[in-house]
């Protein structure tokens, strides 16, 4: 593996972390914020809150942003699993920020409002599956070694996380 591509693995890594670290910190404050504002507007107490659809609603958030993070640190690491879990992490934040916006869209609920929404969307989900097919190159191929186990648990992995937005969301 060359230079420039070692320079891509290692930035693609830390923005992994960073940007699990950005969205678990965005599912926490809008949790927070919405209790808050539920508190602050009502005479709800935390007897009246539902720890459980606060988890069901925010699950997806959670768990893709710790894959997100520890990825990040064991691609940082060079080990095969970082690898595979980084290939598996881009895809389900592309496949999930698709999936999200369509199903929001069938539900009425308005996620894209204008053209400059859709586009907005679209660089995202072009740039995630980007990254991952990215890290799926020669280079990194040759690094890690791939073989059918680490495809399949790619796929696996994936398959769970998309069928979980599809089924439980």
């Amino acid at each position: 593996m060359n230079k420039n591509w070692k320079l891509f693995e290692k930035v693609i890594s830390v923005f992994q972390i960073i940007f699990g670290i950005a969205i678990i910190s965005l599912v926490l404050w809008s949790v927070n914020t919405t209790i808050t504002i539920i508190f602050e507007h009502s005479d709800y107490t935390w007897r009246d809150v539902s720890f459980y659809k606060l988890v069901k609603n925010n699950h997806f958030y959670i768990l893709s942003s710790l894959l997100c993070i520890s990825s990040g640190i064991l691609l940082l690491k060079n080990k095969k699993i970082g690898w595979v879990l980084s290939v598996t992490t881009w895809l389900v934040y592309g496949l999930g920020t698709l999936l999200n916006t369509l199903k929001k869209n069938d539900k009425n609920e308005s996620v894209i409002q204008s053209n400059s929404d859709s586009i907005i969307v679209g660089i995202f989900v072009v740039s995630f599956l980007t990254i991952a097919m990215c890290l799926t190159f020669k280079p990194f191929r040759t690094k890690y070694e791939p073989n059918l186990y680490s495809w399949l648990i790619i796929g696996l992995i994936t398959l769970i996380f998309i069928a979980e937005k599809l089924l439980i969301n």
